[in-house]
Order: C-alpha cells, then sequence, then structure tokens
C-alpha cells in the first residue's frame, strides 16, 4: 500500500506549505481557492501529495506525529535545516530529530 496524501491543516497555509517546501524541498503542485480564500497548498512527496489545508490548528486538527525519511549520513544537514528555520530540533533520539512548524505540529525526520 502506498501513501497518496499527508493533510495538515492550520490557520496560515501560506506560511506552512512555505516552511514545509524549503525544510523538505517540495515543490508546489496546486492551489484551491474557494470563497473563503486560499484553501489549501498541495506539495509534491516522492510518493503522494501532503496538502497544507485552512482549517483548526494543531490542537484540534493537524496530524500527530508525521516521520520523514532520511539517511544517518545527512543527519546534520537536516539538523541545520531545522536550526535554520527556527523550527528546532525540539527533541531528539539516536534516529530521530524532532521539529516544530510555525503552528506547532509537530514534524519527525528519522534515520531507523
Amino acid at each position: 500500500m502506498l501513501l497518496h496524501h499527508l493533510a495538515v491543516t492550520c490557520s496560515d497555509v501560506e506560511g506552512v506549505a512555505a516552511f514545509y517546501s524549503r525544510l523538505l524541498d517540495l515543490p508546489e503542485l496546486r492551489r484551491h481557492e474557494d470563497e473563503g480564500g486560499l484553501r489549501s497548498i498541495w506539495l509534491q512527496l516522492e510518493v503522494g501529495v501532503l496538502m497544507v489545508e485552512r482549517g483548526p490548528p494543531h490542537a484540534e486538527g493537524g496530524w500527530r506525529l508525521p516521520a520523514f525519511r532520511i539517511s544517518s549520513q545527512d543527519r546534520e544537514r537536516w539538523r541545520g535545516r531545522l536550526t535554520e528555520l527556527g523550527a528546532g530540533p525540539v527533541d531528539e533520539t539516536d534516529f530521530t530529530l524532532y521539529g516544530r512548524d510555525p503552528e506547532g505540529n509537530l514534524v519527525a525526520l528519522s534515520h531507523f
């Protein structure tokens, strides 16, 4: 079974999409508008789509913990990216770096 998409809800679609695009080098696929303005931005994952959508932030919606695969050899480069974006790391284990997106959603970069 392959992943189709991940969706994260947030109040600042533009800002959160920019964060994940910069952190993970994800190209933008499309934008969706509705009567309330920008509804979502879709970013291309290696397999599937990351959908950044307008909605309640992590306390009511959002996700609990997406973990993106990195190589162990690139761990320090990823630590630098989290630091550069002001996203952490907020915690780490032997195999995973944890950061927070602009709305406080936890994200993991893991090489187990």
